[in-house]
């Protein structure tokens, strides 16, 4: 089942609707979660389903794996440093300062390390603490990797406040590298070149603060891997713990491999896995990752 939704419905995952009311409250395992029937993708557009099926079996990348976790939000603190200032935008625009606020993911490191174990090739590549720079991944040779994850805070425009595109989150560079500012936005991944079947957003979530919808924001980053080369996006509507992140990350890559790179039914077998089990029957576990893309 591919859906191409629109507008407040970007920010509805497909995968927990359910089709019948559940015979008992609170039985997760055993209700009618439309994830039972089909195995979901999203497209930002119909134009866009088209466009991805036309590259879909296109050069095919080199096996590799490239993984950014653990950034060090507070490197080159110094640099975050202003004076007061009249203007309001002038202090939230020193994005510096925004990214040293966010809490540290520790845990993301061993998120990327056991995704590279578990998938990793002859290209594997990770940049993790102090080496999470935007101008470290630049510097990569993106389009010889066939999956890459970024472990990190996603960033909507509400988050920023007076920037206008959503962003991931990274290590600040030096600061005579002015636009290493430590956000990578949507407009610095159209510049990239990639070729990857498979990107993984592991933090990256469309709800703001203040609860209100931001699944055309999040549509923005997406559209920016696509518009870089990637083939599909595997996005999270919600935040959730490093450890189920990737039994569902790498249980999915294992079982789309067994099926010819079937994406949608490799992310539909791991989410029936997790209902089969206890701990992770509730849809928080398995509910909050969608692939976005052709299948």
């Amino acid at each position: 089942l591919t859906v191409a939704p629109s507008s407040a419905l970007l920010s509805l995952q497909t995968a927990v609707l359910v089709t019948a009311p559940p015979a008992k409250a609170g039985d997760y395992a055993d209700a009618a979660w439309l994830v039972r029937d089909y195995a979901i993708s999203v497209v930002p557009s119909v134009r866009a389903f088209v466009d991805l099926r036309k590259v879909a079996g296109v050069s095919r990348p080199d096996s590799g794996f490239i993984g950014i976790g653990n950034p060090n939000f507070t490197a080159n603190i110094a640099a975050a440093k202003q004076g007061g200032s009249d203007d309001v935008c002038a202090e939230r625009r020193n994005l510096r300062a925004v990214v040293a606020k966010l809490p540290a993911l520790p845990e993301t490191a061993q998120e990327i390390k056991t995704m590279a174990g578990e998938i990793g090739g002859k290209n594997t590549k990770l940049l993790l603490g102090n080496a999470a720079t935007k101008s470290a991944l630049q510097a990569l040779p993106l389009d010889k990797a066939e999956i890459v994850a970024f472990a990190t805070h996603g960033l909507l425009p509400d988050d920023l406040l007076c920037e206008s595109e959503p962003a991931l989150a990274l290590t600040p560079g030096r600061e005579s590298a002015a636009d290493d500012d430590g956000l990578l936005k949507a407009s610095d991944v159209t510049a990239l070149r990639m070729n990857a079947s498979l990107v993984i957003l592991s933090a990256c979530n469309t709800a703001g603060a203040d609860g209100r919808l931001g699944g055309e924001s999040l549509s923005g980053l997406v559209r920016a891997f696509f518009f870089a080369g990637s083939r599909n996006i595997l996005a999270t509507h919600w935040p959730i713990a490093s450890q189920p992140t990737v039994q569902l990350t790498v249980g999915a890559i294992k079982a789309a491999r067994k099926q010819h790179d079937d994406w949608a039914e490799g992310l539909r077998e791991v989410k029936l896995q997790m209902l089969h089990n206890p701990q992770t029957a509730h849809p928080f576990f398995w509910g909050a990752f969608a692939l976005i893309g052709a299948g």
